[in-house]
């Protein structure tokens, strides 16, 4: 009999996982899309393309929380609510912002129009994903409920190796897009679980863990930059992406181990800080990859990797730090108004408007 997360404690290693997971997709966009490891040159190039090879599991991380703290949880369709409202909030908000500042509108009259519907438009990839996850998931716990551990490990390795291995290297057989579909979120959620139940299969100490996720991100490091080399001998592009990749097996690898080397961690004296991150996790994924925002930072820090390894390491780092930090108080100020507004009751109201809505269809 698998266990149930119906405790309501907070555990704060999965707080800081959290943020942990956030500060890392944050850092990967600097690096990646702000043009750093591009403009990189030599040792420089080295560390840029290091940097985006450790943060690589970041949106892997955040969802394998999902599973680790969910299973068996009730659903609760007024939160999936809620978070639907705080999507909206700052899908439109960012372009009625950008409208009140310039006088005109973002992406034409079709993005504004898009942003209306954050989950069909695809606004946000990782909530559509996430969207679809929740309204499954009951389902998905039965399923997992009535596995032996035998036949859940039997699971996980058969999807991986449809996902991550055939999928991988048969032209995306399975259509995961590299980790950019609800598919892969649904596996990390059932690794997730099976962290959860059979602990005695991570037994390992801490360092064993940091030691592994700096393994397999260097194995994707090292892979990837072999592959593109292959390409470049053969002249041949079927090369690219092959490892820096979501559902690659060095990029989950590096998931697991970081999960299993921060669980569980003590924080006698953070504890407070790490909360207050980690409420507002999402406010700053939502926030730094809006379109606007996330069009201004396209190239913003190409110049960072000109400079010398150390110096572009702390300021990359300074910088990532210092975007979570304005999303996080930006989030702490949605929250203060959703307070204020009773978004909760809406959302309650909402919930079971539409579920009594379904019942009654399906009589």
């Amino acid at each position: 009999m698998l266990k149930t997360n119906a405790a309501k404690t907070r555990d704060g290693s999965i707080e800081l996982i959290r943020v942990v997971s956030m500060l890392l997709v944050v850092l990967l966009h600097i690096v990646g899309w702000g043009g750093v490891a591009r403009q990189a040159d030599g040792f420089s190039a080295v560390v840029a393309r290091g940097l985006e090879s450790l943060s690589y599991c970041c949106v892997n991380l955040f969802a394998l929380v999902s599973g680790y703290v969910s299973f068996g949880r009730k659903q609760r369709w007024d939160r999936l609510a809620e978070l639907w409202f705080q999507v909206l909030f700052y899908s439109v908000g960012g372009f009625v912002l950008y409208f009140l500042i310039t006088g005109n509108i973002h992406g034409g009259r079709v993005a504004v129009f898009r942003s209306l519907f954050p989950v069909s438009g695809r606004e946000y990839w990782y909530f559509s994903s996430y969207f679809l996850l929740f309204c499954i998931r009951p389902l998905m716990d039965r399923l997992l409920e009535g596995l032996d551990k035998l036949r859940f490990r039997v699971l996980l390795l058969s999807v991986l190796l449809l996902f991550s291995v055939i999928g991988v290297f048969l032209d995306d057989s399975f259509a995961t897009s590299g980790g950019y579909t609800p598919w892969w979120l649904m596996y990390l959620y059932c690794l997730g679980v099976y962290i959860k139940n059979y602990p005695e299969d991570f037994h390992r100490k801490k360092w064993f863990y940091l030691l592994g996720y700096v393994f397999f991100s260097a194995m994707t490091l090292l892979l990837d930059r072999l592959a593109k080399w292959t390409g470049d001998l053969f002249g041949m592009g079927i090369f690219d992406d092959l490892f820096i990749r979501f559902d690659s097996l060095t990029v989950l690898g590096a998931t697991v181990c970081l999960f299993l080397a921060l669980r569980g961690m003590k924080m006698e004296h953070g504890q407070l800080p790490i909360r207050i991150l980690s409420t507002v996790s999402f406010d700053v994924y939502l926030i730094h990859v809006h379109r606007i925002p996330f069009a201004w930072l396209k190239g913003r820090f190409a110049l960072i990797g000109e400079l010398p390894w150390y110096k572009m390491l702390g300021i990359a780092l300074g910088i990532a730090a210092l975007i979570y930090l304005i999303c996080g108080a930006i989030g702490w100020l949605r929250i203060g108004l959703f307070r204020l507004t009773r978004v909760d009751k809406l959302s309650r109201g909402l919930a079971g408007g539409i579920e009594k809505l379904l019942l009654r269809l399906c009589k």
